[in-house]
Formats: C-alpha cells, structure tokens, sequence
C-alpha cells in the first residue's frame, strides 16, 4: 500500500535514521526537528484532503454531490483547499457532498481511529499552530508518530468516502 503521507513517512524514517547515526544528537535539535516533522505532517493532511477532494470533482463526476459541492463549500467558506487538519474540517468538507457522504466518514473513523487517537490529532494541530503563532510548543517524537498513523487511517476514510 503506498503511503498516504509520503513527505511525512520520509521526515520520519530520516528522524530514525538520524538518532541511529547520532545518538547523542542535542535534545534542542531532536524538538525543532519534531516540530518540523509534525508541522510538515499536517500541511501535507491539508494537501491530501484538498487533492482527494479535487480528484472527486474530476472528470467522470457528474452526480449532483458533485456539482453541488463547490459552490457550496467555496460560498459558505470562502476557501479554495482545507486549511485544518482535524477531524471536525474533514467532517464539514465532507457535508458539503451531501449528508451521506458525512455519515460514512464518521463511520469509518470510528471504525479506524478510537477517540484518544482523534485527540491526538487534534493536538498535533493545535500545536503546529502554537509553533507557528506562539511560543513553540513541547511535542515528543512519539507524539508525532502516533498521530501519523492516526492521520493515515483518517485520510483513508476520507478516500473511502470520496469514492462512494
């Protein structure tokens, strides 16, 4: 199965093969490097979604969801792509399809992802927003794994419904 997020599972596996190469790597470098990982890990979800969403209005998708979607999104939010990684802004651009199209995602996530793991995304977030807005924020490399895998079942679900 490729991966779902390719620039993110790369920052990762470079991050593990850095500490093998240099185990005592200053813990001031291993944070940035963190919070580069987890900032670089929810642009590319906003990317992925913003393309899969794209991908659906594409060529072949004629239904009325379809049609309907962009102006309904781009009027109602005055955006051109998803600028938040959490669950709740895939659940509302997802709404824009159509009831049903929410309805299978919420299915799908809570059929992937407990609710801790929701939460661990949701932190992820908030913290690349506290990294890019205020005071950097404590996150631990584990975090961000945890959430990748969080973020990877949630971008299938995404996927998953698109394709309905």
């Amino acid at each position: 199965m490729p991966h779902l997020l390719p620039l993110t599972w790369t920052a990762i596996a470079d991050y593990r093969e850095h500490l093998g190469q240099y185990p005592d790597t200053d813990p001031v470098i291993l944070a940035y490097l963190t919070r580069h990982i987890n900032g670089l890990m929810c642009a590319e979800i906003e990317q992925v979604i913003t393309s899969l969403v794209c991908e659906r209005q594409g060529v072949g998708h004629k239904d009325e969801e379809s049609l309907n979607f962009f102006p309904n999104f781009l009027n109602s939010r005055r955006i051109s792509s998803i600028r938040n990684a959490r669950v709740a802004q895939m659940r509302i651009v997802l709404s824009s399809f159509g009831p049903n199209y929410q309805k299978k995602f919420d299915k799908l996530v809570r059929e992937t992802v407990d609710p801790e793991g929701i939460g661990k995304l949701n932190t992820a977030v908030k913290k690349r927003n506290d990294d890019s807005h205020n005071i950097p924020p404590t996150i631990i490399f584990q975090e961000v794994e945890e959430t990748y895998q969080v973020a990877t079942a949630v971008i299938d679900a995404v996927k998953q419904t698109l394709e309905t």
